[in-house]
């Protein structure tokens, strides 16, 4: 990762919110620069010639009604315009390309939790990118209910830090 020139929300968390019948409680958040500092793959050296504008990363736990918990890790990327921003989300959305990077692995609790990219799901937004990604925290929640979060996921409250 490249010299941190973003960082890491001390901000009391906002409450949680309720996105197609999930919790998701922010457990952090970070803006950084440069998104080449924070992605790896084939995402990263599109980002050496293609740079964002800015980039916010979150974190949320998130249950369902039955108790189940679920790390997402989004990620909100600002890019000059829309073409750019399609270009990064068909590049993120190939297996093996790499991504941003989860915050997960700058957030010691949860630098364990590995995202493998299963439950994945992406859209675009304007000049902006979201991603989420989704992995168990605890049980063995069933690949539909992972696949469920992360789509819910790209709804999450984006921070305002």
């Amino acid at each position: 990762m490249a010299a941190n020139k973003g960082f890491f929300s001390t901000q009391p968390p906002a409450p949680p919110a309720q996105v197609k019948g999930l919790t998701f409680t922010s457990v952090g958040s970070s803006q950084a620069m440069p998104c080449s500092g924070y992605s790896y793959g084939e995402v990263q050296r599109f980002f050496v010639t293609n740079p964002c504008q800015a980039l916010t990363r979150s974190l949320f736990e998130v249950t369902n009604d039955s108790g189940r918990r679920m790390l997402v890790a989004v990620s909100w990327t600002q890019m000059p315009d829309p073409t750019r921003a399609g270009e990064l989300k068909r590049l993120a959305d190939r297996s093996g390309t790499g991504n941003v990077a989860e915050l997960s692995r700058e957030v010691p609790r949860y630098s364990s939790t590995k995202f493998t990219g299963n439950a994945y799901d992406s859209h675009i937004d304007g000049s902006t990118t979201v991603i989420a990604q989704a992995e168990p925290l605890a049980g063995n929640p069933d690949s539909a209910l992972l696949r469920r979060t992360a789509r819910a996921g790209l709804q999450a409250p984006r921070p305002t830090d």
